[in-house]
């Protein structure tokens, strides 16, 4: 090291150091949002997988009449955390032509009965917003 002193205009002065830390933190600010989205986008989507798979196994059970499947509200067997509801409906359903323009004349529409409507709702754990599914299927036979 020489004795000698620095010249004036080396080094950054505070305000400089000032305004590069704000600029920092804003862009770090935007890139850790940019992440914790993509992450709850993530979550989301995990969850969103759970659903169906769970969806599947309690259409599958509905439809082959499984006892001790609650129409309110229920936990889910094996999945803690996670409740649903099944709602059972009688469906009208109505098939037309394909290609029919509005609303086909009455006698072109061919009535579809005994089918019921399967509405089920899963409630994620963690007060996550629910899962609304909905399928149709042949109603179960009326016992004599």
């Amino acid at each position: 090291m020489s004795g000698r002193p620095a010249p004036a205009g080396a080094g950054f002065t505070l305000l400089e150091v000032l305004v590069a830390t704000a600029v920092t933190g804003i862009a770090l600010g935007v890139l850790l949002s940019g992440f914790a989205m993509g992450h709850r986008q993530a979550l989301r989507g995990d969850r969103a997988r759970v659903a169906a798979e769970l969806a599947e196994g309690l259409f599958q059970a509905a439809l082959e009449g499984a006892e001790g499947l609650d129409a309110g509200p229920a936990e889910v067997p094996g999945w803690p955390g996670w409740r649903y509801g099944l709602d059972r409906r009688a469906a009208e359903v109505a098939v037309r032509p394909a290609g029919a323009e509005g609303a086909a004349a009455p006698e072109e529409a061919t009535e579809v009965a005994g089918l019921e409507r399967l509405t089920l709702t899963l409630y994620p754990p963690g007060g996550a917003p629910p899962f609304v599914l909905e399928a149709l299927a042949p109603a179960p036979e009326a016992s004599p």
